[in-house]
């Protein structure tokens, strides 16, 4: 399950962290929940809560840098959506790209090399927010695996 949760990080709309939550069920009904007390749930909340905003935070912050407008993170928002829908193993990457350059280019005018730079500023913040999750999970599986390993 903790695998799982790792593939799925590209996608928005799935969130990998529910297959984290699910390894952690699956452990308590197998050994049980006691060892995994209100501190460790308290934790795991926390981390869950930085991890669904850090997709809104990294995206907005690497457009926002480069002088992007809410135009060209709408697009990037839905190519990110639409992306993978529409072009399945390349529309992890080009589908914010795209998104991101059209909201620039036909909605705020931008020159198309100026609405360029907006999307590869998406992209910059797609993978950062990815290797931000990845971190976060990581943690939360650390902590899953002290918890159970060392504290009992």
């Amino acid at each position: 399950m903790f695998a799982m949760s790792f593939v799925l990080l590209k996608y928005p709309w799935i969130p990998g962290v529910l297959f984290v939550y699910i390894g952690f069920f699956v452990y308590g009904m197998q050994f049980g929940f006691e060892p995994l007390g209100w501190f460790f749930w308290i934790i795991q909340i926390v981390f869950t809560a930085c991890l669904l905003i850090t997709d809104f935070i990294a995206s907005n912050y690497a457009v926002k840098v480069h002088g992007g407008s809410k135009y060209a993170l709408r697009g990037s928002l839905i190519g990110l959506i639409a992306g993978p829908v529409l072009l399945p193993v390349a529309g992890f990457v080009a589908g914010p790209f795209i998104g991101a350059v059209l909201g620039e280019w036909l909605f705020n005018k931008r020159s198309f090399r100026q609405s360029l730079h907006y999307g590869i500023a998406s992209l910059i913040g797609l993978f950062g927010s990815i290797i931000l999750k990845a971190l976060i999970q990581l943690a939360m599986i650390g902590i899953f695996l002290f918890w159970v390993l060392a504290l009992n």
